[in-house]
């Protein structure tokens, strides 16, 4: 089954934030994206800010202020060296060393620390800074929100499922950052992840379809094997052989012993042959005395 693919106009945006995490010397390339980004931007008549602040090109001084406000603007102030790097002619712009790259990375580390509402506040501090202009926010706050997706995907499923400010901006890439915190979350709490899909699924079916349900069931086999297989049914995989063998392959690599048992359950025929088939073939690399026991007893093989 393919995985979640987002749609194609993201592939500017994506390599934008995947920039932030590679090495400083592919900031070119980058840049030269985000110049074309903002040239077709100009064609469809987007408003663009005037000029680009770069007095922030040193580290920013730490915030006094207390709490989740003080957090919020601490990390908007790092991330928009982020911004004005994205800024920055490609092919002129200043080469940022390893010490100022830090601080925009400390700046998404810092961002996804905090709880939904401090992302609601770090996303009004960015949308509000006129020295970064309307594609490059967009820009900045789809890159802090994919990099919490996948270290605080509590906060970003939370979002997710109201009117704010970073929901808002950043809705064409809904069911991508979606799929990032549930596939996280899965891996992290599965049972958490199922519920979020069982509690938002009918108001929030345009964030939540079968691909992002089957990632999150195949990745909470890997820890809670029994949850993923009793969730089949009720996520409408029940007769998806293609689901049911990745759920299980999944299972198997930690649970053989609860994948087979479940596989039994299953109305005897060929697809139920071939999964048996399929978990013996990879308890046995895990216990060969266990899995020819399995073999044996339900004539695998034979």
């Amino acid at each position: 089954m393919k995985r979640y693919i987002p749609i194609a106009t993201l592939t500017v945006i994506l390599l934008l934030a995947s920039y932030a995490w590679q090495d400083h010397q592919r900031l070119a390339t980058a840049k030269l994206e985000h110049e074309r980004t903002l040239a077709e931007a100009r064609g469809l008549g987007t408003e663009m800010s005037g000029e680009v602040n770069r007095s922030l090109t040193n580290r920013p001084p730490r915030q006094s202020l207390p709490g989740r406000e003080a957090k919020a603007k601490a990390a908007a102030l790092k991330l928009t060296i982020f911004g004005n790097d994205l800024e920055a002619p490609a092919t002129t712009g200043p080469q940022r060393d390893q010490k100022q790259q830090a601080i925009y990375l400390e700046g998404l580390a810092e961002a996804s620390t905090l709880d939904a509402a401090g992302l609601e506040m770090l996303a009004g501090e960015i949308l509000s800074n006129e020295k970064l202009n309307a594609v490059t926010r967009r820009v900045v706050l789809f890159v802090v929100a994919s990099t919490a997706a996948t270290r605080n995907p509590a906060a970003v499923l939370a979002l997710y499922t109201g009117p704010t400010d970073l929901a808002r901006v950043t809705q064409m890439q809904s069911g991508l950052l979606v799929g990032l915190a549930l596939e996280k979350l899965a891996d992290e709490r599965p049972a958490q992840a199922v519920e979020w899909i069982r509690r938002n699924s009918q108001d929030h079916a345009d964030l939540i379809n079968d691909e992002i349900k089957a990632t999150v069931l195949g990745v909470a086999a890997k820890t809670d094997p029994a949850l993923a297989f009793s969730m089949l049914d009720e996520f409408g995989f029940a007769n998806n052989a293609e689901v049911i063998a990745i759920v299980a392959k999944a299972a198997v690599t930690t649970d053989p012993a609860t994948a087979a048992q479940w596989a039994l359950t299953q109305p005897a025929g060929d697809e139920r042959s071939r999964l048996m088939t399929n978990i013996y073939t990879e308890w046995k690399k895990q216990d060969k005395a266990a899995a020819a026991k399995f073999a044996k007893e339900n004539r695998i093989g034979e």
